[in-house]
């Protein structure tokens, strides 16, 4: 069946035209939009490849059998014009049918069913979604299938009815011509057949048993498999994968056929600690790309786009059949979920529906937010926390895409602005390390030091991770000004051995560009710092062989580097102060997906944390990373523009105490303005005391004091240049400069919340 998905495929229908002029406005905003967002293939919900068309309503008496000919046939070739010229939607509350309107949730829902993409597909309550899904089976039954199965695993009998009955009002809205069901067609509350073409439409029920929820699977063999609210059915771990292995051969006979087939998954959010919402988030959408428009919309063919969308995936847990592993593969899934916003709908709607549908708060999260909630777990997060991270997603801005490779990365800042910011400003780039083979995948954040914005991430999985050490190499040498945060497990030994033989190739220093504890405890490994300070060449031979061990951060054991300490001190400081930078959609549901059990946070069961890990690393090396300036980061730069809320949500306690901690962060530029200067060493001693004491009391847990230690060892290596030198004056620190970025570094650290 050859229809009109990909810009590539005008050239197959030369007669094909743009239908402006549809009194379907919707498609046309549609279009608009997706060109207005820089996409090139933005015109396909136009499509009408029989211009003659143009202007006849399908609806009309007295259309001729020419005229009632080409229009069956063009929904047959072009689901396009089916959707947007005979669709109609039920009446609601006394009002009359309408047209079928067209958002970026059913034209994502479509176009992915039409290139056999597996698609979950999520929306608020009350937004169309059952709509989208029933009209698309209206288009299957009785136009584009012949003799075929669609079947629908659903949650309860009440859905199940509620749905025979709203596809049974759509099907009956179409133009006599196009209904299928004939007289003999079956209209009970649990199936339709459409007995003119031999199709069926058929509701399944889960189970609470075991045996019963894998027999309904088993029984599911059917070309089109739909499921509707997964994480609310009983036994769906058992039913999916069973239903999925029995509809392997039909829909393999139909790809021989190039006939319609697929699977869809429709819901609202669940809980992720009950056990299905557990496996359908984890398994489904943790291992799905995320829908994003333009990446996939402007592939060149179906080819391309299986590899874009594998680029984003990660590999499930493999499945257990009659005792045996199913081989772990990497599936082509899609996560489309959609706000009430790209739906079209206003937040005052919003708060409406919220209003009205009262009830608990985890409850209006999942129905209207999109949120996955812990159910009887604990979140980490407080409400107002929550709200702020989920709200702080952005739209990627440039997606850096390696075709051959399949490596994607997705850049938060124009592509004109990239050497820019790379090159002016110091980049922390973190990384959570794993094998890249299994489950889990490579995550990669880089974070801005001074706003602590995701300026980038990435993930990265099924690939050589000799190739990926290449990138992550050329990525240390492209941009001088980023400091590295390897996770030290797993494969990171490996990565971090052979991203170092690179480097060094290049004359660059691997302990100048890598975190490593000699740095991080120069106190406690004085000789080892002692020959790091010297050039490479003049360090031992063996130096960096004896010592490699110390890169990176070990997350296991325990200590100084722990993961409990990134889930603890760091998370929480990171989302409290930082929740409006997060930016990236995979992070900002990796962190939802986080709970806390028996007093530990964690993700879910086969869930995935690797974007969060990356993060918190960049986040830990900037609140307790010690001697940074080793690195080339300025301590002065460090928070500097930390993101603040506006002072008009503060009370007047926390007014109050900001004032006086204004007060503690001109105290301190003082101080370190005279310790830079100060030749007495007793006074010395009470200007460090002091400012130690000043630190601690103005930021409290949310700054660690390190920084203030590597600023207070600045000043002492000035005061002995100074000694040396009458033409030294301090610099860093004796102008009236030194006072405004302390104010600025300190000033936005304090946390209120």
């Amino acid at each position: 069946m050859s229809m009109i998905l990909f810009r590539d495929d005008w050239d197959y229908w030369p007669t094909a035209d743009i239908d402006t002029s549809t009194k379907n406005k919707s498609f046309i905003q549609i279009a608009a939009l997706w060109r207005d967002m820089g996409i090139k293939n933005h015109a396909f919900p136009l499509a009408l490849i029989n211009p003659n068309l143009k202007g006849i309503d399908p609806f009309a008496p007295d259309l001729t059998k020419e005229e009632i000919g080409a229009i069956s046939y063009e929904c047959r070739i072009n689901p396009w014009y089916f959707f947007r010229e005979v669709a109609r939607a039920p009446a609601r509350s006394g009002s009359e049918p309408g047209l079928f309107l067209a958002n970026r949730g059913n034209m994502c829902l479509y176009w992915c069913y039409f290139n056999h993409i597996f698609i979950t597909l999520i929306q608020p309550r009350q937004t169309g979604k059952s709509l989208s899904l029933d009209e698309l089976v209206s288009l299957l039954g009785n136009i584009l299938c012949r003799n075929a199965n669609i079947n629908l695993l659903t949650k309860d009998d009440t859905l199940r009815r509620e749905n025979v009955k709203r596809l049974k009002d759509i099907v009956d809205l179409l133009p006599g011509y196009l209904n299928q069901m004939g007289k003999k067609g079956s209209r009970n509350s649990e199936n339709i057949t459409f007995s003119q073409v031999g199709n069926a439409f058929q509701t399944f029920l889960p189970q609470s048993s075991l045996a019963g929820a894998n027999n309904v699977g088993r029984g599911m063999t059917t070309e089109t498999m739909l499921f509707d609210e997964g994480p609310f059915q009983p036994n769906f771990s058992i039913a999916f994968p069973a239903a999925m292995a029995s509809a392997g051969a039909a829909q393999d006979i139909a790809k021989t056929k190039n006939e319609p087939h697929g699977v869809i998954c429709t819901t609202t959010s669940g809980k992720i600690d009950s056990p299905s919402g557990s496996f359908f988030y984890n398994e489904l959408l943790q291992t799905a790309a995320h829908w994003d428009d333009p990446f996939f919309l402007d592939a060149k063919n179906h080819e391309d786009l299986t590899n874009r969308i594998i680029s984003m995936c990660r590999k499930s847990p493999s499945y257990t059949k009659e005792g045996a592993k199913i081989p772990q593969i990497i599936v082509p899934r899609i996560n489309a979920t959609f706000s009430h916003r790209q739906l079209g709908y206003t937040d005052d709607w919003l708060r409406e529906k919220i209003a009205k549908a009262s009830g608990p708060r985890d409850g209006a999260e999942r129905d209207y937010l999109n949120v996955w909630t812990n159910g009887q777990a604990d979140s980490p997060f407080s409400p107002d926390t929550t709200a702020r991270i989920v709200k702080s997603e952005k739209k990627v801005v440039y997606r850096d895409y390696d075709n051959k490779k399949n490596f994607l990365l997705n850049w938060y800042i124009p592509q004109r602005d990239i050497q820019t910011v790379m090159n002016e400003r110091d980049i922390l780039m973190g990384m959570d390390s794993s094998d890249a083979v299994g489950g889990d995948t490579m995550g990669i954040v880089f974070t801005d030091s001074r706003s602590l914005n995701t300026v980038a991430a990435a993930t990265f999985n099924n690939m050589s991770l000799f190739s990926f050490s290449e990138w992550i190499a050329d990525i240390l040498i492209k941009y001088p000004r980023v400091l590295w945060v390897p996770e030290c497990r797993s494969s990171g030994m490996a990565i971090i051995d052979q991203v170092s033989e690179i480097l060094m190739s290049h004359g660059i220093d691997p302990f100048k560009r890598i975190f490593n504890r000699i740095v991080q405890e120069k106190e406690e490994m004085k000789e080892l710092f002692e020959e790091l300070r010297k050039p490479i060449h003049a360090r031992r031979a063996n130096f960096y062989d004896m010592n490699k061990g110390l890169f990176g951060y070990k997350t296991s054991g325990a200590g100084n580097y722990t993961r409990e300490r990134l889930y603890g001190t760091v998370l929480s400081t990171a989302t409290q102060r930082f929740a409006e930078v997060i930016n990236d959609k995979t992070l900002i549901q990796q962190l939802m997906g986080l709970s806390v059990k028996n007093g530990r946070i964690d993700h879910g069961t086969n869930g995935h944390d690797d974007q969060v890990i990356a993060w918190l690393l960049n986040v830990w090396l900037l609140l307790f990373g010690k001697n940074l300036s080793f690195y080339g980061l300025d301590p002065l730069n460090i928070f500097s523009e930390e993101p603040r809320r506006e002072e008009v949500t503060l009370t007047l306690a926390e007014r109050t105490k900001r004032y006086q901690q204004e007060k503690n962060h001109k105290r301190i530029a003082e101080l370190l303005e005279r310790l830079g200067k100060e030749k007495e060493e007793f006074v010395v001693s009470q200007l460090e005391r002091e400012l130690k004491h000043l630190d601690r009391n103005t930021v409290k847990n949310d700054r660690s004091i390190n920084n203030m230690h590597e600023l207070i060892e600045k000043a002492r290596e000035q005061r002995l240049r100074s000694r040396r030198t009458t033409e030294s004056s301090f610099k860093n620190f004796d102008s009236a400069n030194s006072l405004n970025n302390y104010r600025n570094m300190y000033s936005s650290s304090v946390n209120l919340f």
